[in-house]
């Protein structure tokens, strides 16, 4: 009887798997180039994208922040109409020019604004304007004047100066009579506005003297009411100074 060599199975299952493995590894080695091949335009495209937020950066910083010019507002105001009926004293009151000057005195409680479809009435008291029984012009009441004076060449409309006083008789050698200290009142803030630019053809005077009272005569606190200077600025033209009480 012929006896077959005893043969250890083992080595095969050993060749198999190393046959195996070798196998899996050259697939890897193989698999390698193309995969980096299919992800590399990631690359490329993370590098563009970089670039651009770089350049983006770079615009932002260099370029000056322009802040806007400041505004000129009474340059930009629109202007008035010349048309004196196109617009009612009350929206001439409401515009820049007249609102400040007008805001500026109205803290003073000797003077008194006053506007109607027709007329704007700036009234100066006495105290504010002048000493008793005189006709200059007082500091304090030729600043009151000079806070209207670029409301009034703005406006540019008539404006007529009316001089009040009191029932108090006067009797001097410059006033014999309350006629004519109104009149020197008047004259006295006339000639006072045209030294500060305004035209001669824009103003006239009218004096009263005590024939328009405010309030009647009957005490010191009501005739100092009653002395005073009326800026009457006009607006429409058919003007009629009893229409308007101050």
């Amino acid at each position: 009887m012929k006896r077959t060599p005893y043969r250890n199975s083992k080595p095969k299952t050993h060749l198999a798997a190393y046959t195996y493995a070798g196998t899996a590894a050259q697939d890897d080695i193989l698999q390698t180039p193309n995969r980096s091949e299919n992800e590399s335009w990631l690359l490329s495209y993370l590098d563009v994208f970089l670039l651009i937020i770089a350049l983006l950066v770079i615009m932002l910083i260099r370029t000056p922040i322009q802040s806007p010019p400041p505004q000129d507002h009474q340059a930009n105001e629109p202007p008035l109409p010349s048309s004196p009926k196109s617009l009612s004293a009350s929206a001439y009151v409401k515009s820049a020019a007249v609102s400040n000057a007008i805001s500026q005195l109205n803290t003073d409680h000797r003077v008194t604004v006053i506007s109607n479809n027709q007329h704007i009435n700036v009234r100066l008291d006495e105290a504010l304007m002048f000493d008793s029984s005189k006709a200059v012009l007082k500091a304090e009441g030729k600043a009151a004047i000079q806070l209207l004076v670029p409301a009034l060449k703005r406006l540019n409309r008539p404006l007529i100066i009316e001089g009040h006083t009191d029932d108090t008789p006067i009797n001097t050698l410059l006033y014999p009579s309350n006629w004519e200290l109104s009149a020197a009142r008047a004259n006295s803030v006339l000639h006072y506005l045209r030294a500060q630019g305004i035209s001669p053809q824009q103003m006239s005077t009218a004096n009263y003297a005590d024939t328009r009272p405010l309030v009647p005569n009957s005490s010191q606190y009501n005739r100092s009411i009653n002395r005073r200077v009326n800026l009457l600025i006009e607006i429409e033209k058919d003007f009629d100074s009893r229409d308007f009480e101050g």
